[in-house]
């Protein structure tokens, strides 16, 4: 059975039609598009539901686009998705709920997934 996960993905500067169209060619539901105020200023951020398999592959293909490391921070019960800049471009920081950080070089989708799905077994 495929269990969906509550994301929000947080960007600044890349196209936003490029990232709903990836969420919904991964097959999100209940995409919302929402602008915040953050760090960096304005910033766009997708709501969406997700299933837990495609989670990885959804990070493998954001970091070509984001041309920066990309965080998936899982320590609450909404998974955040954002790129962050002061890691290396390719890299994945993965924080999950009991404090473990988990951070890859140019990973495979495998590797990601690896990871992911060991810190989402634990919910």
């Amino acid at each position: 059975m495929t269990r969906d996960i509550d994301l929000e993905l947080t960007f600044s500067d890349e196209s936003p039609e490029q990232v709903q169209a990836l969420l919904e060619q991964l097959g999100a539901s209940d995409v919302v598009q929402q602008k915040q105020r953050g760090a960096a200023g304005i910033e766009i951020a997708f709501v969406a539901m997700i299933a837990i398999q495609v989670l990885a592959n959804l990070v493998i293909r954001l970091l070509p686009l984001w041309k920066a490391g990309v965080v998936v921070d899982a320590r609450g019960s909404r998974v955040f998705t954002y790129k962050d800049r002061d890691l290396p471009q390719g890299s994945v920081l993965v924080l999950s709920k009991d404090g473990t950080q988990s951070k890859l070089h140019q990973p495979s989708e495998l590797e990601v997934n690896g990871v992911l799905g060991k810190l989402l077994k634990k919910e």
